[in-house]
């Protein structure tokens, strides 16, 4: 079955909010180590509705940002892998 960021989250879970900080989080301490990522209106302003994502060997939801969507060519497919900490009271 495919599902969807949002089956995984009680229903009155505001996900998209709590996802959202934790990506923008790791946007800033990746840029302070060099990573360049696009900023403004053409950075992350939010995830989708379906955004692309993955469960990990470890049991860590990756975020996935196809190239050009949030960085430049040269970084390649973005994965940005969720503090599940913050995110496990809020789930299903």
């Amino acid at each position: 079955k495919i599902i969807s960021l949002k089956d995984l989250f009680k229903p009155t879970v505001d996900y998209k909010a709590l996802i959202n900080a934790g990506i923008n989080e790791q946007i800033s301490r990746r840029i302070q180590q060099g990573e360049v990522f696009f900023v403004g209106d053409g950075g992350f302003v939010g995830i989708k509705d379906e955004q692309n994502f993955y469960i990990n060997q470890d049991g860590l939801i990756v975020i996935v940002f196809n190239v050009y969507e949030i960085a430049p060519y040269a970084a390649g497919v973005i994965e940005i892998p969720l503090d599940m900490t913050k995110l496990l009271p809020y789930m299903k």
